[in-house]
């Protein structure tokens, strides 16, 4: 099951770094995309690096994952609604992307 796993993940953790950029270009255009690309990986790089510890550090206090997760929940919420406030895409992939 492992091994099933990490192929599956493999392939979309990749595909996933694979479309940031091009998703960036399209929402907010090429002028300023190396800086707008480089702190979107900073950040997911620091969340990388600090979640893990601050997950362990959540169990070795309480026992449980529970609020570690509880917590990661929320973050992915208020994620979810700072992107639903994006602006409408650029570029030739805004019109097929369009509701």
């Amino acid at each position: 099951m492992l091994f099933a796993f990490a192929a599956v993940y493999g392939v979309a953790h990749g595909g996933f770094f694979t479309v940031m950029s091009p998703t960036v270009a399209e929402f907010f255009g090429t002028r300023v995309h190396g800086v707008l690309f480089g702190t979107v990986l900073m950040f997911g790089s620091i969340g990388g690096a600090i979640g893990p510890l601050a997950a362990g550090a959540v169990f070795d206090a309480t026992g449980s994952y529970r609020l570690a997760f509880g917590a990661l929940l929320g973050l992915a919420l208020v994620g979810l609604a700072l992107v639903s406030r994006l602006p409408p895409m650029r570029g030739p992939r805004a019109a097929v992307a369009a509701p």
